[in-house]
């Protein structure tokens, strides 16, 4: 009737069933029978329709799938020990493999992840000391008493007995250290007390270096030259006098050292003694090749001795002076003259020198079982230190020529090398990214750094004592605070293995750079920037170095040729 209230609209979601509206049974079979209405039913008599085999699969696929997801996530929460001998003795113990064909270390902890994150979601081992492991103190072996543990396998802090050649021996590195200490502090307060003089004297270092360019290029070898070292120089010499001065070592994968006049690029001496490629070379650090030298070797206090290192697991000591090394009848002539290719400074031809001289081998140090890596001289022209493949590094005494110290302490084969500038300090760096600071006047480990997360091939110290840097396969370049203990400053150097680092030996105001990618950069020791990039090598560059003056560079590479940057006279 008119004026009555409209009926009110119900909204009903969900089933209609049980819902107090009415339909008609024939408007409600009518519904059904168009599949307007789904109606679940738990009777046994409802025919179900079976899925199709491809259906099925591609459920399955999906399931498989979604379990997949789960372990992935699973994983990426699921802690497991880093080292490789826990990481395998987990495996063992889940009754996985422990390794399979091809199969590196960091794809070794992967797979641990995943077993793990997989029996977690089974309802299976959630944490490895369900099974008896306990790596919190990384001895990687199911957890026993001390005593039960086999002392051959036991991982612990021990000492030995030195002898009395190495107890003498420290305490000649002590008093060198001390003195070289003092005289290095007293350097840093005159340079604070004067701090304008001083950063003067860097920009006009960083100008130079910024304007450098190719001043000579020569043919080594028939083979990849593997490392370079500028001999040492007197302070006084500067710009084309100290080039002149001063010769550049390089040793190649034919197993010969040479010796070359830093402006010329003539070969002056070959040394011949290694029966496999020579790795790392490094003069004595007194070193100089002056006229006084040159023309009576005899009478010449400083002993011109280079060291060089090599994978038949030799260290040979050289003496490279001029006028003792003879000329080697019936030497190959690839061997010993220098190449066709030479330029000279202007870039043309440079004139066929004298043959060289074949300089004789002074001693030859026997006791790594496998190849070297490095080698060093100390500071004090003493002992020379060498890494080597098995593990360990030693420092020898120049002198008798004997072993003082058999070093081990690293996991993986030990590769760089570097002693401190006082002399107290030694760094060594290892192909699993550690890199450990040693005490040489004690014999003591005192810092271990970790960050690199690949090899770590390279180390330097800073003259100024304080900084040290390192560098490896993840393509950077971590400088390090040996005051604060810490990683002061990461540089993104390169865009491939990084093979050399080398601060520039007198104010250590740069630091060079070489690398697989072909290139070598400079940086600037302050603040970390780049300050020249400098090319030429048709390959990877293997190593370089720095003049005395920090005003010539020298790079070796993949190509077979040796490299020397210095200002350029156009820019």
């Amino acid at each position: 009737p008119a004026g009555a209230p409209a009926a009110p609209r119900i909204i009903k979601h969900g089933s209609l069933e049980n819902s107090g509206v009415t339909f008609g049974e024939g408007l409600l079979a009518e519904a059904r029978s168009a599949g307007n209405i789904n109606q679940n039913s738990h009777d046994a008599t409802v025919e179900v329709m079976e899925l199709s085999a491809t259906s099925k699969e591609a459920k399955e696929e999906h399931d498989k799938l979604m379990a997949q997801a789960e372990v992935s996530k699973k994983a990426r929460t699921t802690v497991v020990p880093t080292a490789i001998e826990d990481v395998k003795a987990a495996l063992r113990a889940l009754g996985e493999p422990i390794t399979t064909f091809g199969e590196k270390p960091f794809d070794r902890r992967l797979r641990l992840r995943s077993a793990m994150a997989k029996r977690a979601l089974e309802g299976g081992v959630t944490d490895l000391k369900e099974l008896g492991l306990d790596f919190s103190a990384g001895l990687g072996a199911p957890r026993q008493e001390a005593s039960e543990l086999d002392p051959a396998k036991r991982t612990e802090v021990f000492y030995t007995q030195a002898s009395d050649a190495l107890e003498k021996a420290r305490a000649r590195i002590a008093e060198h250290s001390f003195g070289r200490a003092a005289a290095r502090l007293q350097k840093l307060r005159r340079r604070r007390e004067a701090p304008a003089e001083a950063h003067r004297a860097c920009l006009e270092t960083y100008g130079e270096i910024q304007k450098l360019g190719i001043r000579g290029s020569q043919v080594v070898d028939t083979r990849p030259v593997a490392c370079c070292r500028f001999s040492p120089l007197d302070d006084a010499a500067e710009g084309d006098a100290a080039l002149g001065a001063s010769r550049v070592a390089t040793g190649s994968w034919t197993g010969l050292l040479k010796v070359w006049d830093a402006q010329s690029l003539a070969a002056d001496v070959v040394c011949r003694g290694h029966t496999e490629r020579v790795v790392s070379c490094a003069w004595h650090p007194s070193a100089a090749f002056t006229a006084a030298s040159s023309a009576n070797a005899a009478a010449y206090p400083n002993p011109m001795l280079l060291a060089s290192g090599s994978a038949d697991a030799t260290v040979k000591l050289w003496d490279t002076r001029i006028s003792s090394a003879t000329p080697a009848p019936g030497a190959p002539k690839s061997a010993l003259e220098p190449d066709d290719d030479a330029m000279d400074v202007e870039g043309r031809p440079a004139a066929r020198p004298s043959m060289p001289g074949s300089a004789p081998c002074a001693a030859t140090l026997r006791g790594h079982t496998a190849r070297l890596a490095s080698v060093a001289f100390h500071g004090s022209g003493a002992c020379v230190g060498s890494t080597s493949f098995d593990h360990t590094w030693r420092l020898w005494d120049v002198e008798t020529q004997s072993e003082l110290l058999l070093q081990d302490g690293h996991l993986k084969p030990v590769y760089g090398l570097a002693f401190h500038p006082d002399g107290g300090l030694a760094c060594t760096t290892d192909l699993f990214g550690v890199a450990l600071l040693w005490d040489l006047r004690s014999g003591k480990q005192v810092h271990k750094m970790l960050g690199h997360v690949k090899r770590v091939l390279t180390v330097d110290f800073s003259p100024e004592g304080w900084q040290c840097a390192t560098a490896g396969d993840d393509h950077t370049v971590k400088v390090w605070d040996l005051r604060e203990r810490r990683c002061l400053y990461t540089i993104p150097a390169h865009a491939n293995m990084v093979t050399e680092v080398r601060y520039a030996r007198r104010s250590g105001e740069a630091l060079l750079s070489t690398s697989f990618d072909g290139r070598s950069r400079v940086w600037s020791a302050r603040d970390f920037g780049l300050l020249a990039s400098l090319g030429g090598h048709e390959g990877r560059v293997l190593g370089g170095d720095a003049s005395a003056s920090e005003r010539h560079f020298a790079t070796v590479g993949f190509d077979r040729t040796l490299k020397i940057y210095a200002r350029d006279v156009l820019a």
